[in-house]
């Protein structure tokens, strides 16, 4: 049986997704502190988003995040979200 282009690239592609590298996480990284280094940060009290700019780094147990810029939206004094685009 054999694929046809399209569905090879299709298939290689939902490979890739299942295979990130959060699905390599360990057990207990979720409940490690998130440490965070960058070149820029600017905080938003108000809205509780803080926004990291500029060779990104994040760290949470086993887990390492490289982006050009990061947001990290709190609610309750809790990561709530973390969008993390571009590198």
């Amino acid at each position: 049986m054999s694929f046809p282009t399209s569905g090879l690239k299709c298939l290689l592609s939902l490979v890739a997704l299942f295979a990130s590298s959060t699905s390599w996480a360990l057990p207990d990284d979720a409940r490690q502190p998130i440490y965070v280094d960058a070149d820029k940060a600017r905080v938003d009290k108000n809205k509780g988003i803080t926004v990291y700019t500029g060779n990104v780094i994040i760290k949470q147990g086993s887990m390492r995040i490289m982006a050009a810029k990061v947001s990290i939206h709190n609610r309750d004094k809790k990561v709530s979200k973390i969008i993390a685009t571009g590198k």
